[in-house]
């Protein structure tokens, strides 16, 4: 009936009796503990000491965990929010909730950012904040990533940036030669990363906008002085970014030389508001 944890009789609050008497795990009884019906008359109980006379259900609906946003969407699910999503993690399968924008056809929240972070062991490859993904509103002065290279290559086509209302974006097919072993990888170094082959990819935001840009099967920016950011679509093939397109790559190195990358400041061509779309300066 109340927070004190009191029972009374003739309402809809109930609690069905388990212990008749005595003292176990540190309870007595003093009989008001069984308020609930003692026959199929008797709703509600009209009295909170006579012995249980029901039939205990269970209903509603958790969603199980699913691949991805995308797979839950195709199931029927409609609604955004947070749902459980199976990982494939390098340390097993796992589930975690994440957030799913249904209203866009089911894309999966893997990563938010907001200022510069020296993120480039773990962005979008290991879980940092990840309890801060069930929602799009972006904490400031932090990041948050889950491992999504499985996610990515596996169970999904496309990538995208966007503000916290979902208003602003950009997306493009992520390359079709990603693997595993080399998507979002920046371990194997950046001469490795520049020596890819790169393709070109249309890359549009959310007004129909088209850029032509170039990625590879990274998907990590190649130019040496970038820093190695990574989602990243590129303006041309050597690695160039250039601010006021839709061709964006999110900045993981401030500063500091990691694996053979540099950062000169052009490494850092995304939006860094909710209103800076596309970015003013890069």
């Amino acid at each position: 009936v109340n927070g004190a944890g009191n029972t009374s009789p003739g309402d809809n609050c109930m609690s069905v009796g388990v212990q008749p008497s005595g003292t176990h795990d540190g309870y007595s009884q003093n009989g008001n503990g069984y308020d609930q019906p003692d026959s199929n008359s008797d709703w509600p109980n009209g009295d909170y000491q006579s012995p249980p006379f029901v039939n205990v259900w269970v209903g509603g609906a958790v969603a199980p965990a699913a691949s991805s946003c995308k797979a839950l969407y195709d199931s029927g699910v409609k609604e955004d929010g947070a749902y459980p999503i199976s990982l494939t993690t390098p340390d097993g399968p796992t589930t975690k909730k994440l957030y799913c924008d249904m209203k866009n056809g089911g894309w999966t929240l893997i990563g938010q950012v907001a200022g510069k972070a020296a993120m480039y062991d773990g962005w979008l490859r290991a879980f940092k904040n990840e309890q801060n993904l069930e929602t799009p509103q972006i904490t400031s002065a932090t990041w948050a990533s889950i491992p999504a290279v499985d996610l990515a290559v596996n169970h999904a086509t496309q990538v995208r940036l966007s503000n916290e209302d979902i208003s602003k974006w950009v997306k493009w097919e992520m390359d079709t030669s990603r693997t595993v072993e080399t998507w979002w990888n920046r371990g194997d170094g950046q001469s490795s990363i520049n020596q890819a082959t790169d393709h070109a990819v249309k890359v549009y935001n959310q007004d129909g906008g088209l850029s032509n840009c170039y990625q590879n099967k990274y998907g990590i920016l190649q130019i040496r002085e970038g820093g190695g950011s990574y989602p990243s679509a590129q303006v041309n093939g050597a690695g160039n970014t250039s601010p006021g397109d839709n061709c964006m790559s999110v900045g993981v190195q401030p500063s500091g030389t990691h694996d053979g990358y540099s950062q000169n400041g052009n490494g850092y061509d995304q939006p860094d508001s909710n209103s800076d779309w596309p970015n003013g300066d890069y």
